[in-house]
C-alpha cells in the first residue's frame, strides 16, 4: 500500500533583517522526492538563503535540510527524498554583511602605539602610522541557523598632523583572532589592546585589516560554537563586507587596493583556512585572495587533536578540551552533558563557558589530566566507531578536507608547539598536495622551533607578515 505524504510551506520567522523568500514552487514526484524552488528578495546580496524542515510543528524545532554545514548559500531550489509522514519547509534570508552599527573609536598615534607594545613586551618594528579603530556590528547567519547580530573590529591606518601618510589605497587583511573564552577578549571589546595589538600593528605597518568576533561574541548572543569550520567563515565574510560598506562612509581614510590576505593564529588558524575554502568556492569573484597564511591551527581535529583530547597525560592548557565538546555539541548536538562528562565536571564545566570567565578561570576547575572530565562509555564510543556522532564532527571541521587551494598558501608553526602539534600543519600541507596542490603554491615555515604555543605567536605574525608584503603590489 501506498505511503502518504503531507507536505507544508510556512511562511519565515519574522528577525532582524531576515526575509522570507517565497517558495514559488513545490512538487512531489512518484519516485516520492520534494522538489522546492524560492525566489531571491529584493537585496543586493543573494547568499543568505537557508532552508529548515521540521516533521512536528508542536515543538518548533527546525533543522537546516541537508545538514548543518549546507547553509547559508545561494541556491534557490532544493531535492530531497520524502521519509516523515508530514514534513514542513521555510526559507529564510538574511541580507548577509549588512551594517546595523558603526563606531569610530578614535585614533592612536605611533608614540602612543609604541608604548602599548612596550607595555605588553612587544616588538615596535611594525609601528609607521597612526591608526584608527572602528567598531562594527553587522547582520549574518549563526551556527545555529539563526539571523545574529554579528560584531567585529576594523583597524585602519591614518596620517595626522606631523606623523607620516599612508599612501590613499592599501592592501586588506581578514585577520582571525585564537581561542577567547571571555567576551571581554574579543577584539570588539578589547579594541587595540590583547589580540588587537597584533592587528593594530598590521594596520600601522601599512594594511587594512578587519577582525571578526565570530558567533556567540560580541554583540552576538549564545554558545560560541568553537571550531566549527563554516560558522567561522561565514562572519568573517560577512565582517569584511561590512568593513568595505563602512570605508565607503569614511572618505579620508585609505581604501582598499584589490589585494586581499587572510591570516590567523591558534583557533585563527584553524578560522583561516575555513575562510580560505569558503572564499575560493563560493566567493572568488567578490573577494579575490592574494595570499593565505594559516598559522598554528588545529586543522586535524579527527588525527592529530582527537588523542589528545582523550589522553591520559596531562595537557598545558585543559580548558581548550571541554571547550571543543560544548562548542561542536551546540552545532550538532550530537548528546547531552552528562552523556561526556563525570560529576562534579558535569555540574561545574558548562556554567564556565557563559562568555563571563577566562581561561586560566576554567583551567583552575580542571583535573591535572583532562581525560578525568569525561565517562568511560564516552571515550570507549569514540573511540571505537570513527562513525561516532562526535568523531564525526571533528572530522567534519578539518579544514584540510575535500579541497585543495588555489591561493598561495603558507603554513606558519613552530615545531615544539605542545598545546597544537606541528603535525596539524604538516598533516594540512601534506593532504592538499596530494590532492594535486603544488609545493609552489603550498608550502610550512617555522620562525621558531624551540618555541611552545604561545611563543610562537608573534614570530609566527611577523614571518607572515613579511611574506604578504612579497605579494604587494608596486
Amino acid at each position: 500500500m501506498k505511503k502518504k505524504f503531507n507536505i507544508f510551506i510556512c511562511g519565515a520567522l519574522t528577525a532582524l533583517n531576515v526575509f522570507g523568500a517565497s517558495i514559488t514552487q513545490l512538487i512531489t514526484t512518484p519516485s516520492q522526492q520534494v522538489l522546492l524552488e524560492w525566489t531571491e528578495p529584493a537585496h543586493p546580496d543573494s547568499d543568505g538563503f537557508e532552508l529548515l524542515t521540521s516533521t512536528n510543528l508542536s515543538d518548533s524545532i527546525w533543522s537546516p535540510a541537508g545538514g548543518h554545514d549546507e547553509w547559508p548559500g545561494s541556491a534557490t531550489n532544493w531535492s530531497e527524498d520524502i521519509s516523515a509522514p508530514s514534513t514542513f519547509y521555510k526559507v529564510n534570508h538574511v541580507s548577509r554583511g549588512t551594517v546595523t552599527d558603526a563606531q569610530m573609536l578614535g585614533i592612536i598615534d605611533t608614540t602612543n602605539l609604541v608604548n602599548i607594545c612596550e607595555y605588553y613586551g612587544v616588538p615596535t618594528n611594525l609601528v609607521t602610522y597612526c591608526v584608527a579603530a572602528v567598531t562594527i556590528n553587522y547582520s549574518t547567519f549563526d551556527a545555529r541557523h539563526i539571523s545574529t547580530n554579528a560584531s567585529g573590529l576594523l583597524i585602519m591606518p591614518v596620517g595626522i598632523d606631523s606623523f607620516p601618510q599612508p599612501p590613499a589605497e592599501i592592501p586588506a587583511i581578514s585577520l582571525l583572532h585564537g581561542t577567547m573564552f571571555a567576551n571581554e577578549e574579543v577584539p570588539s571589546v578589547r579594541h587595540v589592546y590583547g589580540e588587537g595589538l597584533a592587528g593594530a600593528l598590521l594596520a600601522s605597518s601599512g594594511y587594512a585589516v578587519c577582525m571578526p568576533d565570530y558567533p556567540g561574541f560580541g554583540a552576538s548572543s549564545g554558545t560560541h560554537p568553537y571550531l566549527h569550520a563554516r560558522s567561522e567563515a561565514t562572519s568573517a565574510v560577512d565582517m569584511m563586507r561590512a568593513a568595505l560598506f563602512v570605508l565607503e562612509s569614511y572618505t579620508e581614510l585609505p581604501q582598499p587596493n584589490g589585494q586581499l590576505f587572510i591570516a590567523g593564529y591558534s583557533q585563527g588558524g584553524h578560522a583561516t583556512l575555513a575562510l580560505q575554502k569558503e572564499l575560493e568556492q563560493n566567493h572568488a569573484d567578490e573577494f579575490p585572495l592574494t595570499a593565505s597564511a594559516p598559522m598554528a591551527g588545529p586543522h586535524d581535529l579527527s588525527g592529530v587533536m582527537k588523542p589528545l583530547i582523550f589522553s591520559g597525560e596531562s595537557y598545558n592548557y585543559p580548558a581548550y578540551i571541554p571547550y571543543v565538546i560544548l562548542g561542536l555539541n551546540s552545532v550538532y548536538s550530537f548528546g547531552t552533558i552528562t552523556d561526556f562528562f563525570n560529576e562534579p565536571y558535569a555540574s561545574t564545566l558548562p556554567p564556565l563557558f557563559d562568555g563571563n570567565h577566562y581561561g586560566y578561570e576554567i583551567n583552575d576547575q580542571m583535573p591535572a589530566v583532562p581525560r578525568e572530565i569525561f565517562t568511560e562509555t564516552f571515550i570507549n564510543e569514540v573511540k571505537s566507531d570513527e562513525n561516532h556522532p562526535f568523531a564525526a564532527a571533528l572530522r567534519k571541521n578539518d579544514t584540510y578536507r575535500d579541497w585543495v587551494p588555489t591561493t598561495p598558501t603558507c603554513f606558519f608553526h613552530c615545531a615544539s608547539d605542545t598545546i597544537v602539534p606541528y603535525s596539524n600543519s604538516v598533516t594540512a600541507m601534506n593532504a592538499f598536495i596530494e590532492a594535486g596542490a603544488s609545493t609552489n603554491l603550498v608550502s610550512l615555515f617555522d620562525p621558531y622551533p624551540a618555541g611552545d604555543h604561545s611563543d610562537g605567536f608573534f614570530p609566527c605574525l611577523q614571518a607572515a607578515k613579511l611574506w604578504f608584503d612579497s605579494f604587494l603590489a608596486p
